[in-house]
């Protein structure tokens, strides 16, 4: 019955700022729809396009087909061109013809373009393409709800700060229900009003409705879910109000640059590749292409590692006052 009070004065807490609860649901459904804008047919940028293909009809039509989109500015290439690197990073995407007489797109630098001109070309499903722009925006999405959720947790030093915490323990209230609340109230917060604004917008925003909206809500879940256990980490990790706002934004930045949240690269080196590939943020995008076991058991190995150390360390805080 405690906790689930505290969780009640917790989300009261929240619904109180307004200001806070109208973001959520504005920049939600922007942020999706930016995904779609940066990386699909909703862009006015033009890319170029090199293309090397000898048969005279055959180079004619991937022509027609690319520039007919007003997406896209052809350029013929010699065969020995394209082997210079100069010249293949001058092109977002490089069109040959294989003996078999199929096309095969090679990306220089854009994945999710290279895919769309493969899904022109009829050499791909449409998915792939949507694939890549969800995974775009996907990325915004993880960033804006580790930061929001770091936020709202930190809203709650002030319990430390102004006795209430004190007050709360001297009660009836046990250590574990305090903590347990807090991750709770943490997690609502920041995960219905993303869902709802989502539901709501789905039926409007084109960016939106392009992508199932169970595939969305799932992956709003898990965002949710890691976001609120690395705020709890965090929150009981440090006891300065300051330290925690640093020490948590620079780890957002750096962690969802190195996965891939903001710039979509691939390192040379092995060892990098290792680490990035097990950060959460990074794990979270894989999903999106590889269903495999692996990627929801290491997501859950953070979750828990967060959870379990921030209940110690919050034990620590929490009996101290």
């Amino acid at each position: 019955m405690n906790l689930i009070l505290l969780i009640k004065m917790n989300i009261r807490q929240f619904l109180s700022n307004y200001f806070i609860v109208c973001v959520l649901f504005t920049v939600t459904p922007l942020i999706l729809w930016l995904g779609y804008a940066f990386s699909s047919e909703g862009t006015i940028l033009k890319y170029n396009v090199g293309i090397e293909i000898s048969e005279r009809s055959k180079l004619e039509y991937v022509k027609e087909v690319l520039e007919e989109s007003g997406r896209f500015s052809c350029t013929v290439l010699n065969k020995n061109l394209i082997l210079e690197k100069a010249v293949r990073h001058k092109y977002v995407a490089i069109v040959t013809m294989e003996k078999d007489r199929t096309f095969k797109v090679r990306s220089t630098d854009n994945q999710v373009i290279a895919s769309e001109i493969r899904r022109r070309l009829g050499v791909s499903k449409k998915d792939e393409f949507y694939v890549g722009a969800f995974k775009k925006a996907l990325g915004f999405l993880i960033v804006f709800i580790m930061m929001t959720s770091k936020l709202l947790q930190g809203g709650r030093f002030r319990e430390r700060e102004n006795g209430i915490l004190i007050r709360l323990l001297s009660g009836k209230v046990s250590s574990k229900e305090y903590l347990a609340s807090q991750f709770i109230a943490n997690f609502i917060e920041v995960f219905f009003p993303v869902v709802l604004s989502t539901v709501i917008y789905s039926f409007t925003f084109k960016g939106i409705s392009l992508w199932p909206l169970d595939n969305i809500v799932f992956f709003e879940i898990i965002i949710s879910i890691l976001a609120s256990s690395f705020s709890f980490f965090i929150f009981y990790s440090f006891r300065e109000k300051m330290t925690i706002e640093f020490v948590s934004s620079l780890l957002i930045l750096v962690t969802s640059i190195l996965g891939g949240c903001l710039i979509d690269f691939r390192g040379t080196n092995q060892v990098v590749e290792m680490v990035r590939n097990v950060l959460p943020q990074k794990v979270i995008l894989n999903m999106l292409e590889n269903n495999g076991w692996s990627n929801y058991i290491i997501f859950c190995c953070w979750v828990l590692g967060f959870i379990i150390v921030g209940t110690m360390r919050g034990s620590k805080i929490v009996c101290k006052k």
